[in-house]
């Protein structure tokens, strides 16, 4: 089995989709995050001459960023999947309560996303959602994942890149180069809200700079 390790910072989705593909396919790999550790981050420059991330190290080949195709062609990996009854695209509110509401109807259901939350990760504060006097985004879709997870339910961290159809079925073809085959789509990728380009205002986004649904 060759030596693995990942470069990655905690908010750094390509990092993510890198290491919940390791994981899907059962290859152990080490984690440094370069972004709490610097003497980590010169290391990396070092061996590979990038500054971002993610960097997989496998033996004493470099992999940059999420190359789908090369992780493949180096684990040998499968890119064709089961049939599923529905597929879901989007891992915010809506894809993963689509997701609850599919098991319950007991249907084999897989949910693939970039990441889990969507755009609700970026509330700082709820205070309008029954239950909660007031709430995080993040910590009110930890609920929603902990709830999907307990249940019947697959979920793919990765990028649909291409979605067709044939004899009957729905394919579609995700960054990692893995094949999804499933009777129905739900399609629950969400929205990003128009951003008004003035100073500060990702930094600010959720701290003291909202964004609302009127």
């Amino acid at each position: 089995m060759p030596r693995v390790t990942v470069y990655f910072t905690q908010n750094c989705p390509y990092c993510r989709m890198v290491k919940a593909f390791l994981e899907k396919h059962g290859v152990d790999y080490r984690a440094i995050d370069v972004g709490a550790d610097r003497n980590a981050a010169n290391e990396m420059v070092e061996v590979s001459g990038q500054s971002g991330v993610p960097v997989t190290i496998v033996d004493d080949e470099v992999v940059i960023g999420f190359n789908a195709q090369r992780l493949n062609e180096i684990f040998g990996t499968s890119k064709k999947g089961e049939l599923h009854d529905v597929l879901i695209v989007g891992a915010g509110p809506a894809g993963l309560t689509a997701g609850v509401y599919c098991e319950r109807k007991m249907l084999n259901t897989v949910i693939v996303s970039e990441n889990i939350g969507g755009q609700a990760l970026e509330s700082w504060a709820i205070e309008n959602y029954m239950g909660f006097r007031m709430v995080t985004g993040d910590e009110l879709m930890k609920k929603f994942e902990e709830q999907v997870r307990s249940g019947n339910i697959h979920m793919e961290l990765d990028r649909i890149l291409a979605l067709g159809r044939k004899d009957g079925t729905f394919i579609a073809t995700t960054a990692s180069g893995t094949e999804y085959i499933a009777r129905s789509v739900i399609l629950a990728q969400g929205k990003r809200p128009k951003k008004l380009g003035v100073a500060d205002e990702e930094r600010y986004l959720g701290r003291g700079l909202s964004v609302c649904s009127t």
